[in-house]
């Protein structure tokens, strides 16, 4: 992909959700969608990693002495190791491979694991528990399926009005009293407001937020992407001093959506087809989790467009190649 070109089209587009006011809402779709469409047509698949040739068979050298047999070896069967499951956190209750970390900034509302188990073909059901901070008495338990035709077992936990306590979550998938896969993620303890004035926090949020809207107008991604993640632990204190504040956890999504809209741009880029479809997809859930919790209602309807665009997008690239050409 034409980097110079493709560059600055997604992030303008982005940022000019809540700049075209002069142009009717059909004129504004149109034009982000054949935008986004320029960008994301060309993306493709991530290539598939080729096999190292296989060595040549050598001869081995025959001896016409005879072959002594060996003493029988008896071997001890070696416990199958557990193995390390992936845990995301994600603005849906659904797997992200982009939420893969082993800590994240304070905001979460869903962690989700994924455990793979094709190297033991498994197809029963399982059984997930899941801890806080070491703690033996687990905070989830339930069976889990895998996912139809495979043996991929998802299994997740939530807030769906607030927000994941900071600490350690560990989950355990289990096969009776029998652990197979282990996986945990950190979600970091924010700053204390300490003698900082609240009111203060709040508008330096505000500021960061404002310039990163504007970096993204300007096409300048990096830099857009660098004030959301300053933001982000400032957002954590503010929201753990005042956990009522509606419109601060809008700006922990909307800032989350930011850095998901320039993760969605380099994986264009770079020509990763499932990279970008799940860096636009949590960018969608940060954007729709905005619109949803703003009482702003500026912040609402900026956000709400987010969301409708990036979903439009996503319906896009889901789309088969076929269909778009009629």
């Amino acid at each position: 992909m034409n980097r110079t070109k493709s560059y600055p089209i997604v992030l303008a587009v982005i940022a000019g959700l809540a700049a075209c006011s002069l142009m009717s809402a059909d004129q504004v779709t149109d034009r982000r969608m054949k935008a986004l469409q320029e960008v994301l047509s060309n993306v493709g698949k991530a290539q598939a990693s080729q096999k190292p040739p296989q060595k040549a068979a050598t001869k081995k050298a025959t001896s016409s002495k005879p072959v002594k047999s060996k003493p029988a070896i008896t071997t001890t069967k070696q416990p199958q190791p557990i193995a390390i499951t992936r845990v995301s956190w994600t603005p849906r209750v659904a797997f992200s491979q982009g939420g893969c970390v082993e800590e994240t900034e304070f905001g979460a509302r869903n962690l989700v694991a994924r455990y793979d188990a094709k190297s033991v073909k498994l197809t029963k059901v399982l059984k997930t528990v899941w801890t806080y901070n070491d703690g033996k008495n687990p905070i989830s338990m339930s069976d889990c399926k895998p996912h139809p035709n495979t043996n991929i077992y998802d299994n997740g936990i939530s807030i769906a009005n607030g927000l994941l306590q900071p600490g350690k979550y560990q989950v355990r998938y289990m096969d009776g009293s029998k652990q197979l896969a282990v996986g945990s993620i950190r979600i970091r303890t924010p700053d204390p407001l300490g003698n900082r004035n609240l009111d203060t926090i709040s508008k330096d949020v505000l500021i960061s937020i404002q310039r990163a809207l504007d970096e993204v107008a300007a096409s300048r991604a990096s830099n857009a992407a660098d004030y959301c993640k300053y933001a982000l632990p400032l957002i954590g204190t503010a929201m753990q001093a005042n956990p009522d504040s509606k419109d601060m956890q809008a700006m922990y999504e909307m800032a989350q959506a930011i850095i998901a809209v320039h993760n969605l741009e380099m994986a264009a880029e770079a020509k990763s087809g499932p990279a970008a479809v799940d860096w636009c997809f949590r960018a969608q859930g940060h954007a729709q989790m905005a619109s949803t919790i703003a009482q702003n209602p500026k912040l609402k309807a900026a956000a709400k467009e987010y969301a409708t665009m990036l979903q439009q997008t996503l319906d896009q690239m889901s789309t088969p190649a076929s269909k778009k050409g009629k």
